[in-house]
């Protein structure tokens, strides 16, 4: 697992441009892609012919915060599903914007492994459950940091569809604890969380600090 989880760390660090860490190569083909306010890679290893890679966009103005702050639940978009599954408005609104270029780029795979950090690692996690949704093919999801998406509903759908998703969580990343528990949402896939030493007012009230990709990286590299 440390293998993988460095490969992608490595590629949420690289969509940061170079701002919580070095950039180094990952993909030997790779076409980014801007739709309003959300973008993201797609990547290709030569080696591995059926895989394909995409790595959603972090949060990188007041625009995006603000829709991190839209809890409010909605019906996700999907035809013939449980009336009871939602998942966060403000995700659910920005994947909309880029659905149809993931779902066309999507299709020429087999196997589609999808990463993000902070609220990218959110729409990692719709984007993989969008995908199996339409193709059904094989479908890994490595979210860091995220927020979470979705209710017990939705989670329970999700887990199901992509059982291979470890979600990171390093320490006592302050993010990764939002929305508050009253909004109804939870977090989906398997935890790893990664720990270190911190007080109790950082155990208790969470860390903005823990948050960085380069906290990850580094954590990932201990393991």
């Amino acid at each position: 697992m440390k293998t993988i989880l460095k490969k992608m760390i490595q590629c949420c660090i690289n969509n940061y441009k170079g701002k919580y860490g070095k950039i180094k190569k990952v993909f030997d083909v790779e076409k980014k892609f801007k739709i309003s306010n959300v973008s993201g890679v797609f990547g290709k290893i030569n080696s591995q012919k059926n895989t394909g890679y995409l790595v959603m966009t972090g949060s990188n103005d007041l625009f995006d915060w603000i829709f991190n702050l839209m809890f409010w639940l909605k019906k996700i978009p999907y035809k013939n599903v449980n009336k009871k599954i939602k998942v966060s408005i403000g995700l659910i609104e920005d994947y909309k914007k880029a659905q149809s270029k993931i779902l066309d780029w999507a299709k020429n795979f087999k196997k589609i492994i999808v990463t993000g950090h902070s609220r990218a690692g959110a729409l990692a996690i719709l984007a993989a459950v969008d995908i199996q949704y339409h193709y059904q093919i094989e479908i890994e999801c490595y979210p860091f940091a995220n927020q979470k998406v979705g209710n017990k509903a939705f989670n329970i759908s999700y887990n199901k569809r992509i059982p291979q998703t470890i979600r990171t969580v390093f320490n006592n990343d302050l993010i990764s604890r939002l929305p508050p528990f009253f909004t109804g949402l939870v977090h989906s896939g398997k935890l790893n969380h990664l720990k270190t030493k911190s007080n109790f007012f950082q155990k208790l009230f969470g860390s903005k600090n823990d948050h960085y990709p380069q906290k990850y990286r580094d954590a990932i590299e201990k393991m």
